[in-house]
């Protein structure tokens, strides 16, 4: 017991430190997610498979509710174990509206558990990501719009831009006793051939790193801390969260930032397992930043479908562990 509460205190500590860490934050590019613990794969393609079964999760984020066209974005992803090759396989499809841009993306992936001592999966993923700006519902101060719409900028489109890229998954999950973590990099390449490319967009590159711990109390009760930190080679933005399972039904809170430039949001987390193959999971947030008069609160809906499976049949005592229920 008293090395379980060590090892707790020491994941708390370690996570404390990092995200103490001096930077300065602005918006991230990547889809912003509060739910990010209850699906992984999202951002580390090392995930998939991870949790013995066909995993299919659907999520639904309305950001900042009051703004007019404030951050609106879906994605689903589906992934399975490959028993026999030790390995496992996944899809990704996100759509992300903000403002006069909209982002659709599309991967898929593969990871391998390596034959290490302690528990390694390392996958990557390859994918498509298209962006259209439409520049007809944008406004500048020097801009004539009686005629049609002139911006009299020519770094702003007057009509509809299209930018693709090519995307980059790499990742990595370590698993040891009750701590686990990942790393994974999302980079962007140009794709194809542009439309206007003085119009191009290109996102920045990401590193994230993902840590969990998984306390249990007693045969009803566990307790499991979370942190992701996201890093796009200029900023740094944390999310730290702490849930508390109770056999089918957790809750929890967190917070989004670590400092005065960086807090964004307060977090209250509630859902459950509602059948076997069903979980249903519900975030709102209420931010803390200078715009929290303006931008309203932020509701996200989480609907996981998990079918156990064995696709390719191998040895029982090399089977691929999760320890989230």
């Amino acid at each position: 017991m008293a090395s379980k509460i060590n090892s707790f205190l020491f994941f708390l500590s370690v996570t404390w430190l990092i995200l103490c860490c001096p930077a300065v934050t602005e918006g991230q590019q990547v889809i912003q997610q509060g739910l990010y613990m209850l699906d992984p794969y999202v951002f580390n393609p090392a995930y998939g498979g991870l949790n013995n079964g066909l995993t299919i999760t659907g999520n639904f984020r309305k950001q900042w509710n009051d703004l007019p066209g404030s951050p609106s974005s879906q994605y689903v992803t589906a992934h399975a174990p490959l028993m026999l090759l030790n390995s496992g396989i996944g899809g990704h499809f996100s759509h992300d509206a903000l403002g006069a841009s909209d982002i659709t993306s599309a991967s898929l992936s593969y990871n391998i558990i390596l034959p290490t001592t302690i528990f390694i999966s390392v996958g990557g993923g390859l994918g498509i990501q298209s962006k259209v700006l439409d520049g007809s519902i944008l406004r500048t101060p020097d801009g004539n719009y009686e005629n049609g719409v002139n911006h009299n900028d020519p770094n702003i489109p007057n009509g509809k831009s299209n930018s693709t890229n090519g995307i980059i998954n790499l990742g990595i999950v370590a698993r040891t006793g009750l701590l686990e973590i990942g790393l994974s990099s999302l980079q962007t390449t140009k794709f194809g051939k542009q439309n206007k490319e003085q119009y191009y967009y290109q996102p920045s590159n990401h590193i994230m790193l993902y840590g969990s711990y998984f306390y249990t109390l007693n045969e009803s009760w566990k307790i499991v801390p979370n942190a992701l930190l996201k890093y796009d080679l200029k900023t740094l933005q944390s999310e730290l969260d702490i849930h508390l399972y109770n056999k089918n039904l957790f809750g929890g809170v967190g917070i989004r930032g670590y400092n005065a430039a960086s807090f964004d949001a307060v977090k209250v987390t509630l859902g459950g397992r509602i059948t076997e193959r069903i979980m249903v999971a519900y975030n709102f947030e209420s931010p803390i930043s200078s715009i929290r008069t303006y931008s309203g609160n932020t509701h996200e809906l989480l609907l996981q479908y998990r079918i156990p499976t064995n696709f390719i049949q191998r040895p029982k005592e090399k089977m691929i562990y999760h320890p989230r229920m």
